[in-house]
């Protein structure tokens, strides 16, 4: 079948071109928006003046070929579009348009030699790569290439290279669409459609083979993943090329507008290549979008390019942007992936970051005597024999790929859903002492010294992926394989377990287990602590003696263990391999005491506790939980509050009673003087309100507990009480219960 082809005819007047008629007098310039940071330039590598259309809307479809002529101008005259079989569906509206470079940002090695190239269509991205054959002169002795430029970060990148000779040069792309792509805007639409601008620049031969060393920022161990390319369930046989994009994506979207670098960022221990799920997962998924039934047959065509043009296309690239290069490599057993960040030209060396590979500095060497590539020594993945790549294509950046998916992708895995549905749902179960079975938090406590553990799989059945789970210790020694088609036991240590468990599973027509996830969850087996104190707790300050120890169940690991202390005064204190602790204070009160316990080289909190301390004097006492002083070492004083005493009742008006606590006192009987200065009184209603008083005259404190000599005694008031109203005669019958009122306590000399 012949392609179809569009012919779009532009008859330009004497007024046209050169006419003010025809153009508006301002400079169309797109400069970078403000808040752009490191992902923009300014001012933009290329500036521009006003765009003539090259006539109107124009229909665009698979297998066809859309040229343009335009009468009088001879640069675009002939330019073609072609659109290969099965590119996409339907027709799309299409229009041209070109406008002249005005100023080159870029610098002398960088020579335009067509105006910018404005496309504009309601295709998003085409399922196989478009040949743009735009007729033009090279001037002689010069390599040319094409460069979108993306109008929202002012930026320049390369275009794949499909053919070059002195009369044309033919450019390949899926999208029209740098206007959505990447940047500070990428998603926002500047018009209805979408569109792209690119031009063709070339750059004497001679200066490009004497540049000795083209850098971009790009770093082998710094900007690239640290694990390697083993595939996943989704895409067992590698995933190269989406392990590169994701990559090149993150350094071109987040590095450079001051994000850390990607090596080891979401890796807890270095130890375990599976402990990355975010990238991994994300690397799978950007792999699996990309239809590779169409594409690649475009991606991997021969081409009559030599591999020295392909050198100086990874050079000029480079040189023009400053930014790493997609690799294509491919041989007659499939196709990989590659990221190139340095060329030297003097070695005749493009120096490349290889997934399979992740650590390590490895390059491509080109043959100057011969004029040929030498070919690399690759594999498909890590784990494949190592296969030799003769065919070495330049990719450059997005043009071969959905860009903006791939940003789709990483907003799931910021949002800890790396693959989103690609990759099976599970989670993991363990059984309770009930013999039921809860879902295995990242974060759990039991009280036992093993457990049971099964998978459990929101999608798919079991029997459909063989899944099974291998266990890490936090060192990032393997523990076990399992099975999850069944329970298993897993034995504890006492205090914190941190597991790491890598899922996999078997995809189907394939044998091999594959990556699926991999988490890391916290079992702490229980150690139940308290905290005990000495007898000197209840004396005066300030204390030199005062001591406090953790008492627990013989699980802690004493001498493995620092015990971060709390004294509730501000003061803090770290003791290593020792339960007890002394600490002075200096001044009355009631203090919180708290005392966290870790493993030594752990920051997970093993086990805690909380305890309240008193210091007080003879003249003290607890009233309803609150120290009271009666202050100094006076033996009478008096204090008085509003409180809440609402479980201080009285049911009857010859009775009351209080539970009160003093300190420094041994267990007896203490009995309140009969004299006006040494009473308890219980107060009822507001001051300006006629009172109630009942005044106990005599009694005694009945001591119902106590600790060691000096220590706490808890006492109840019992005595006989007269009641007195201050405003009539005393009512013949008093009840009810005392709430927010005052009580005083009048405290007698020792009897």
């Amino acid at each position: 079948m012949k392609n179809t082809v569009h012919i779009l005819l532009l008859l330009l007047l004497s007024i046209g071109i050169g006419s003010t008629a025809c153009r508006k007098k301002s400079k169309n310039t797109f400069s970078p928006p403000a808040g752009g940071g490191g992902g923009t330039v300014s001012p933009p590598a290329i500036e521009m003046g006003d765009f003539v259309p090259l006539g109107g809307t124009s229909a665009l479809s698979s297998n066809s070929v859309f040229i343009v002529q335009a009468s009088g101008d001879s640069t675009l005259n002939g330019m073609k579009f072609i659109v290969p079989s099965n590119a996409f569906a339907g027709t799309k509206g299409f229009q041209v348009a070109y406008a002249p470079v005005t100023k080159n940002n870029v610098g002398p090695n960088f020579n335009p030699i067509t105006p910018v190239i404005r496309v504009e269509t309601n295709l998003l991205y085409s399922d196989s790569l478009i040949s743009v054959e735009i007729p033009v002169s090279v001037p002689s002795g010069h390599f040319a290439m094409g460069f979108l430029f993306n109008e929202a970060t002012g930026k320049l990148e390369g275009m794949p290279l499909e053919g070059l000779d002195s009369n044309k040069v033919t450019i390949s792309t899926r999208h029209f669409a740098t206007s959505s792509v990447s940047g500070p805007n990428a998603g926002k639409a500047f018009n209805t459609n979408n569109r792209a601008y690119f031009l063709l620049a070339s750059i004497e031969e001679s200066k490009l083979a004497s540049q000795p060393v083209i850098e971009t920022g790009f770093k082998v161990g710094k900007d690239n993943f640290e694990f390697p390319n083993y595939g996943s369930f989704i895409e067992p046989g590698g995933h190269c090329t989406g392990q590169c994009l994701a990559a090149m994506w993150y350094y071109y979207e987040k590095k450079l507008i001051g994000a850390p670098d990607l090596y080891n960022q979401f890796q807890m221990v270095d130890k375990i290549w599976q402990d990355n799920p975010k990238g991994y997962r994300f690397s799978s998924a950007v792999h699996k979008d990309i239809d590779w039934s169409l594409f690649a047959q475009s991606l991997f065509a021969d081409l009559p390019i030599s591999d020295l043009n392909t050198l100086r296309c990874f050079a000029f690239s480079m040189l023009a942007t400053g930014e790493p290069q997609e690799v294509g490599l491919y041989s007659s057993s499939g196709g990989h992936s590659i990221i190139a960040y340095r060329v030297n030209w003097g070695s005749g060396e493009i120096f490349v970051s290889d997934p399979n590979f992740p650590g390590e500095v490895r390059s491509i060497a080109y043959n100057q005597a011969a004029g040929k590539f030498t070919p690399y020594n690759g594999a498909q993945s890590a784990e494949d024999d190592p296969t030799l790549y003769p065919k070495i294509k330049y990719f450059g950046k997005s043009a071969c790929y959905d860009w903006k998916k791939i940003g789709e992708r990483w907003k799931e895995a910021e949002a800890d859903n790396a693959g989103g549905n690609y990759f099976p749902e599970y989670y993991f179960e363990y059984k309770l002492p009930n013999g039921l079975w809860a879902k295995l938090g990242e974060d759990i406590s039991v009280d036992a010294d093993t457990i049971r553990i099964r998978g459990a799989f929101v999608s798919g059945a079991v029997s459909e992926y063989f899944p099974r789970a291998t266990l890490f210790t936090s060192n990032g020694d393997p523990i076990i394989t399992v099975s999850l088609k069944d329970e298993f036991r897993l034995d504890l240590e006492p205090g914190l377990n941190m597991m790491g468990f890598y899922f996999s599973g078997v995809p189907k027509g394939k044998t091999g287990s594959e990556y699926i996830d991999f988490k890391w969850n916290i079992i702490r087996n229980q150690i139940p602590v308290t905290i005990e104190d000495n007898s000197a707790l209840f004396g005066s300050a300030p204390m030199a003696e005062f001591a406090l120890w953790v008492k627990h169940n013989g699980k802690l690991p004493v001498s493995q263990c620092r015990f971060e202390w709390d004294f509730g005064n501000g003061v803090k204190k770290i003791v290593q391999g020792d339960t007890a602790v002394k600490h002075m204070y200096t001044a009355n009160g009631s203090y919180e005491v708290k005392v966290k316990i870790y493993q030594t080289g752990q920051t997970q909190i093993l086990a805690e506790a909380n305890h309240t301390v008193v210091i007080g004097d003879n003249n003290s006492f607890l009233l309803n939980g609150t120290l009271v002083s009666l202050g100094g070492n006076i033996a009478v004083g008096t204090y008085i509050q509003n409180m809440d005493l609402t479980a201080c009742t009285v049911t009857d008006p010859q009775k009351g009673t209080m539970n009160v606590t003093f300190k420094g006192k041994l267990p007896g009987t203490y009995v309140l003087s009969e004299s006006g200065d040494a009473s308890m009184s219980y107060m009822i209603g507001a001051q300006t309100s006629p009172e109630i008083m009942w005044v106990a005259q005599s009694g005694t404190i009945s001591v119902l507990s106590y600790g060691a000599q000096g220590g706490r005694i808890t006492g109840t008031f019992s005595g006989t009480v007269t009641g007195v109203d201050y405003t009539t005669d005393p009512p013949t019958e008093l009840s009810g219960t005392i709430t927010n009122g005052k009580f005083s306590v009048y405290r007698s000399p020792d009897q």
